[in-house]
């Protein structure tokens, strides 16, 4: 479990980052996933969150199009594994380019196509100012919204909210005489993407009571098809979901067809509808009964053809009887 501020709780990058820390599974068997796995062995120094970081790309490879991060998945992904890595990694950062360039393997795997910027250009020491900004840039509405809405929030919300402010001013003026840098290219891109190149600055008073968030495991979700990654649309139709909704969709079936039986037997027992039911369906086996005399006439003096006969017509009247 982990547990985090109960107000920063609620913010789309820390709901989703916990997402991916509790991670997922395979859905299917792909050979993709052994090379991928290979690659990823290679780097020793991050073999203890090895597991850890195969199970988060596993969640957020299957979630499918309904899922409210499906569009910034591979994002939030890479900032995700990003600090991961660089947690383990230390001060011997030297391969942290290379490692988180295997993302491009994934979504390229499936999405036809690799990240919108160039992650290999995204250094370890400028990795983790990048990160606060994409999530502040996340955030932003929902913070705005909270804001609004009441100046009442936690210490550690308000501490955050103010700091990764900083942070994106920050860039912003390092980026106005360093626009063609790598670096800067990549933020540049986040605010054009995002729209979000002259944000306001928001504030809450922090006096609220602090109150530990703790995240309930995801026992309860099992994968249903509730959605399809697009490029494996034609393989399957396998997402991550809840199953609270499998039963509501049975009973819109079932009442409906329970109520047409109750009221068509009392009609049938009760009404004179039943009794034109039983002559219309009398009549009708008289006249199916004809046709297939006349249509057999021929076949009489054959006693195989007249037994075919005679299983076809109790077959025809058993079948329309009510």
């Amino acid at each position: 479990m982990t547990s985090i501020d109960s107000d920063l709780s609620m913010l789309p990058s820390f709901r989703f980052y916990n997402i991916l820390n509790d991670g997922g599974h395979k859905l299917y068997e792909d050979n993709f996933w052994k090379g991928f796995e290979t690659s990823l062995h290679l780097y020793t120094e991050i073999s203890a969150i090895f597991d850890k970081l195969k199970k988060g790309i596993y969640y957020a490879s299957y979630i499918g199009p309904t899922n409210s991060f499906f569009k910034e998945r591979w994002n939030y992904l890479y900032f995700w594994m990003g600090e991961k890595v660089l947690d383990v990694l230390r001060d011997n950062n030297s391969n942290f380019s290379l490692i988180m360039y295997i993302l491009n393997t994934v979504k390229n795997h499936f999405e036809n196509k690799k990240y919108d910027f160039e992650i290999y250009n995204v250094t370890a020491d400028k990795f983790r100012n990048l990160k606060v900004v994409y999530d502040y840039l996340q955030n932003y509405e929902y913070i705005r919204g909270h804001v609004t809405a009441s100046l009442d929030c936690t210490a550690k919300y308000r501490d955050y909210i103010e700091e990764a402010f900083d942070s994106y001013k920050k860039l912003i003026q390092q980026c106005e005489t360093k626009s063609t840098e790598d670096f800067c290219v990549i933020f540049n891109g986040f605010l054009e993407t995002y729209n979000k190149k002259n944000l306001s600055k928001l504030t809450c008073n922090g006096f609220k009571p602090a109150q530990e968030y703790v995240q309930v495991p995801r026992d309860g979700l099992d994968f249903q098809s509730e959605t399809e990654t697009p490029f494996h649309s034609s393989q399957r139709h396998i997402g991550y979901s809840g199953n609270s909704s499998t039963g509501s969709n049975i009973m819109t079936f079932v009442y409906p067809l329970l109520a047409i039986f109750i009221i068509s037997f009392i009609l049938y027992k009760f009404t004179s509808l039943g009794s034109f039911l039983h002559l219309h369906l009398k009549r009708g086996k008289h006249n199916l009964k004809n046709k297939l005399d006349q249509e057999y006439q021929h076949y009489s003096d054959n006693s195989e053809i007249d037994n075919i006969h005679l299983d076809s017509t109790d077959h025809y009247i058993s079948y329309h009887s009510f």
